[in-house]
């Protein structure tokens, strides 16, 4: 089992109001598997996947991944983690602003296991995506959706054994996004097992099995 909650949950207060912003949940997601979890904004999505990859702690429960578990590491130990085995593409603009396209890209490497970079799988995936003549720029001279597909080169050069992706195809035409879709089709076929969270109802032709997420609770059923 790659990725195992059990009865996760996060709690936030609200003027004197507390809420489940992710209430219970139980996830397992098995090796190579490729799962969409839809959802409305302010469904949960993106707090469940902060728990997952350490970056918010659970108020309860138990998180499993990739053989480590998550809420017991502290902040070094997840900071190799997310550098090596384990990569999240986060919502919104993340990359580092003083650095170039390229040194964005290779910044996990550096972070996690030290590796050297694979520089034919960097020219593969920066052409794929149509960055190839972008890597000497800085993400303020990028679009939003450029800067998106930066951010998703930089995940997968670092050749993790998870992925998890918020969104991944936000601020992306129709074309990009589904060069995206097959892409993350085409790796976890390869092995790299993936996790995405998604309004792209297209992503159910392309995942797996999807996952329905509505005010913090999960479950299988028919796409509403």
């Amino acid at each position: 089992m790659i990725v195992k909650t059990e009865n996760l949950s996060r709690e936030f207060v609200r003027g004197k109001n507390q809420f489940y912003a992710v209430d219970h949940v139980n996830l397992e997601v098995e090796e190579k598997e490729l799962v969409a979890i839809m959802g409305q904004s302010g469904s949960g999505k993106s707090t469940l996947f902060h728990m997952l990859t350490g970056i918010l702690k659970p108020t309860e429960g138990k998180i499993t991944v990739l053989d480590h578990e998550i809420e017991k590491m502290n902040d070094r130990q997840l900071s190799v983690l997310r550098g090596g085995d384990l990569g999240y593409i986060m919502q919104g603009k993340n990359l580092l602003q003083n650095l170039t396209v390229m040194e964005n890209i290779l910044l996990p490497l550096s972070l996690g296991k030290n590796r050297k970079p694979d520089k034919e799988r960097i020219t593969y995936l920066t052409e794929l995506l149509g960055i190839q003549n972008m890597l000497s720029e800085y993400p303020a001279n990028l679009s939003g959706g450029e800067q998106r597909r930066v951010a998703i080169a930089r995940t997968f050069a670092q050749n993790p054994k998870l992925v998890v992706a918020d969104e991944p195809t936000s601020s992306l035409d129709m074309e990009n996004s589904e060069i995206i879709m097959k892409y993350f089709q085409k790796m976890a076929k390869e092995g790299t097992t993936i996790l995405v969270s998604t309004h792209d109802r297209e992503f159910a032709n392309y995942a797996d099995r999807c996952l329905w997420m509505k005010k913090g609770k999960l479950e299988k059923r028919e796409l509403e």
